[in-house]
């Protein structure tokens, strides 16, 4: 038996629509972060520009998840991160399609189905300016932030045990 935690980080968004691809941009930063200080051997970095039911097929299997993505809120200032409260997220019961399933309701479903997914879930998201215009690029201030974030990440699991160095 395993004593040892599995831990998943997925970055999420579209990088050729400017800023939603900013969960992808931190988790590639993040990336090199482990590599550079010897920590990714119980981590695994994913990149995905879909949600939905796909959020099973993504993070099963692991202990822990630290999901990455993007948010526009009406008072949000583009490039502020920040820790979202996962116990303050409801599942959705209007469903009409399988890509409508949000993260609760994708944790219900593998319950139920006895899938080995994630007790341990922190969602990290980055306030961004424009999520809707092609562009492989972010904008400036979010391109800033995404080192800042990235460490801000590394150091917020490395507190929790999250990762840890070979």
């Amino acid at each position: 038996m395993r004593t040892d935690k599995m831990t998943v980080i997925l970055g999420l968004g579209n990088p050729i629509l400017t800023d939603d691809g900013v969960g992808i941009y931190v988790a590639r930063k993040l990336d090199d972060i482990l590599r550079a200080t010897n920590h990714e051997s119980r981590v695994t970095i994913k990149e995905a520009s879909l949600g939905g039911f796909n959020f099973i097929d993504l993070l099963a299997g692991y202990d822990r998840a630290a999901i990455i993505d993007a948010i526009h809120t009406k008072n949000g200032k583009p490039g502020e991160f920040y820790e979202l409260d996962t116990n303050a997220l409801k599942p959705s019961y209007r469903i009409s399609s399988l890509h409508q399933i949000d993260l609760p309701t994708a944790c219900i479903l593998a319950e139920k189905m006895k899938i080995h997914f994630p007790k341990e879930i922190a969602i990290f998201v980055m306030e961004v300016k424009d999520e809707f215009s092609f562009g492989e690029k972010p904008t400036q201030e979010i391109k800033e932030a995404i080192p800042r974030m990235a460490k801000f990440i590394f150091e917020n699991l490395s507190r929790r045990g999250w990762i840890k160095p070979n």
